[in-house]
């Protein structure tokens, strides 16, 4: 079991929401001090959270949360979601809470988007069994990024879901992203790949060395099976800060992979995808988002139409 005074909780709320007797339970909270995390913060503004962060050592496990109220249209989902992308800091996970046990299902219900909201309760045990692991400043800072300066875009997949792997590849990254072809590593297929003749091994070795910026990982059962694929993935988390190391699930994994503060993303899911870019830009650069949506639409599409991910 994760011990909880190993997190520093910084929390969006409203000022009367954070002061309810019950907020302050669930925070466990005592005349402004936390009995239950190491520190609790709330912020309520861009400069708040910036400079809370500031103020945050490096080592720090932090977990960035966003109380959702039900009043307002769901304030505090936006508004966050907004200093997230505007920040000075590049935030790889917001978690979202509520007191109201039914959050999850009212908003999914009622929105477009589609996310978990965690009761405080689910926080905690999530929290305690290592499936919210939270980041520290050591992630985020762009300034230390080894990544940085490198555009190479690692696909590490099976062989057996190459189909699906290549019209990701071709849809999301060529045309939705305007990634050249060159800073494509994907190895089922010697345009972007491994060309005949050469050595797998040292040109695998090469890219992620010198090229690989970005490491996107597409995990089922037969890449959990694979030798070859989880070479690639203990490869990728030795040299990779956890922002550009991003997995996505074919098939409906619940747990976590190896780099533990990011959750592993649905394939069919937009919301995600769409924050593939939102949380990254820093490394693509802007690009035309009117366009990356129609293409995350035409993946999805694909998606349904070829009715490829197992247990739908």
């Amino acid at each position: 079991m994760v011990d909880l005074k190993d997190f520093t909780i910084i929390v969006w709320d409203e000022i009367e929401e954070f002061s309810r007797e019950t907020t302050q339970r669930h925070l466990g909270l005592e005349n402004g001090e936390s009995t239950l995390y190491r520190d609790v913060k709330r912020f309520h503004s861009q400069k708040e959270l910036d400079e809370i962060y500031d103020q945050i050592s490096e080592d720090d496990a932090i977990v960035l949360c966003c109380h959702v109220s039900f009043g307002g249209n769901f304030k505090g989902y936006y508004t966050l979601r907004n200093f997230k992308n505007n920040s000075k800091y590049k935030f790889p996970e917001i978690i979202y809470i509520s007191s109201n046990n039914d959050a999850n299902k009212a908003f999914n219900n009622e929105m477009a988007d589609k996310v978990n909201i965690f009761a405080y309760s689910e926080l905690i045990t999530k929290l305690r069994l290592g499936e919210i692991c939270g980041f520290n400043k050591k992630d985020m800072l762009q300034s230390k990024s080894i990544s940085q300066g490198k555009k190479g875009v690692f696909l590490s997949h099976s062989s057996k879901d190459k189909e699906i792997v290549f019209k990701f590849k071709e849809t999301i990254l060529q045309l939705g992203l305007e990634i050249q072809i060159h800073d494509i590593k994907f190895t089922s297929s010697e345009v972007g790949g491994i060309a005949a003749g050469e050595n797998i091994s040292d040109n695998l070795r090469q890219f992620i060395k010198n090229d690989m910026g970005l490491f996107i990982q597409f995990v089922s059962q037969d890449y959990i099976e694979s030798r070859t694929c989880l070479n690639e993935e203990g490869a990728a988390w030795c040299i990779i800060e956890n922002l550009m190391y991003v997995t996505i699930s074919l098939e409906n994994f619940t747990r976590s992979f190896i780099k533990g503060p990011n959750k592993s993303i649905n394939i069919d899911n937009k919301e995600s995808l769409l924050n593939i870019y939102e949380n990254r830009k820093s490394f693509f650069g802007e690009k035309n988002i009117v366009l990356y949506n129609q293409k995350v639409e035409e993946f999805l599409m694909w998606l349904k139409n070829k009715a490829e991910i197992p247990n739908r």
